[in-house]
């Protein structure tokens, strides 16, 4: 079960008639910060970024982000097993195939603050809430010039939601042989101060 808050429909386009002009979907343009470390389009990024947004993540079945990453070509884990079920230690990021090892050459950032652990580089996936995130950005290839030696492999972007005001959302999963997952999100903004 999931219950958010309703987002208004765009208006619909005056020259078509009747129920066609609510048919079209709203087009909006990606804009990402991982390339550059600057917002940009998508389409003017200066390296291969590939971009998950909510909707993508809302659709998947995957319950941890790393099973979410496993759709973006290029992305593994140093074990195939997901973070369900394997140790952190086994976590480490590869990217192209770089740095295919429980240490990971890929950085993980969560709104521009480094996930990777310090002393081996991996990352606790499990503990990422994805119901927070608005998009997820993977630049593939060495990013090292912008973000250091732990981006040699390239970048993982974590984009968390903008806080608005009265905001609150649950998530169940059930799933086979006992499994299950409840997750909730809650946000406010009160003056200057907000939360998240």
């Amino acid at each position: 079960l999931l219950f958010h808050s309703v987002v208004q429909n765009p208006p619909s386009d005056p020259d078509l008639p009747g129920e066609a002009a609510e048919e079209i979907p709203a087009l909006r343009e990606t804009v990402v910060v991982t390339a550059a470390r600057t917002e940009q389009p998508l389409l003017d990024a200066v390296s291969l970024v590939s971009v998950l947004d909510r909707q993508d993540l809302r659709r998947s079945p995957a319950l941890v982000l790393d099973d979410h990453l496993r759709r973006i070509p290029g992305f593994s884990l140093f074990r195939r097993s997901s973070s369900v079920s394997s140790h952190p230690t086994t976590q480490g990021v590869s990217l192209r195939g770089i740095g295919p090892s429980g240490t990971s050459r890929s950085l993980v950032l969560f709104d521009g603050i480094p996930l990777n652990d310090p002393f081996g580089g991996w990352v606790y996936w499990n503990r990422i809430p994805t119901l927070a995130l608005s998009q997820v950005e993977v630049s593939r290839g060495a990013n090292s010039q912008l973000y250091g030696s732990s981006a040699l492999g390239g970048t993982v972007q974590l984009r968390p939601l903008a806080i608005e005001g009265g905001r609150f959302e649950i998530l169940g999963q059930l799933g086979n042989r006992q499994t299950y997952d409840v997750s909730a999100l809650a946000s406010d903004r009160k003056g200057d101060w907000g939360y998240l």
